[in-house]
């Protein structure tokens, strides 16, 4: 390649140094972020932010949505369990119990997905309001329609899920505790997209 100088003199730069050079123009603001193991997990392309409910999860019902879900006692705030702040209602006469917990570990459901292989009753849902849900994301090894109790986990970001526990001990819940959860879990949902 022949290029001149300030005195019109010609010079020779080597072809592969030319290549090299135009290379690495051409490369400027092109490096893409390595993309994100989710080990089979659905990516989430509208996250919704929790930060809020984080600090008060009560709030993630409001009274017209427990009483559509049949909920008549208050919850309770707890913001330093381990899997993360959560809230619990609790109807000892209905022999009943819904838990919301966001699961603030920084995995998402990938870590779901990961471990599924070791999970007995692991089960891809439906998706919740438009958001991908697992049940059965425990090494309990006895079926929810045989213990009256279902984990369902919906992934709001690639790296937060929130977990919503149903049990019934007795009544017409216990033979389907996830259906109860997906309807804990969908009220949820409404209530973060409305938040936005």
């Amino acid at each position: 390649m022949i290029v001149f100088n300030r005195r019109g003199l010609a010079s020779t730069i080597p072809l592969a140094t030319a290549a090299l050079v135009a290379v690495g123009c051409g490369a400027q603001g092109t490096t893409e972020a390595p993309q994100q193991d989710l080990h089979g997990a659905p990516s989430i392309d509208q996250p919704l932010d929790t930060s809020a409910f984080q600090k008060e999860p009560c709030k993630t019902m409001d009274p017209a949505q427990l009483q559509r879900l049949g909920i008549t006692v208050p919850g309770e705030t707890e913001l330093d369990k381990t899997a993360g702040p959560g809230c619990t209602w609790e109807d000892i006469s209905a022999s009943s119990l819904t838990e919301v917990t966001f699961a603030t570990n920084g995995a998402g459901l990938q870590r779901d997905y990961a471990k599924r292989n070791e999970y007995p009753n692991f089960k891809e849902l439906p998706p919740v309001e438009g958001y991908p849900a697992v049940a059965g994301a425990s090494n309990d090894p006895i079926p929810p329609e045989e213990s009256g109790t279902c984990d369902v986990h919906v992934g709001v970001n690639n790296d937060l899920t929130f977990l919503v526990q149903s049990g019934s001990f007795d009544g017409p819940d216990k033979a389907d505790p996830c259906g109860k959860a997906q309807q804990v879990a969908g009220e949820v949902v409404q209530t973060l997209k409305a938040s936005k």
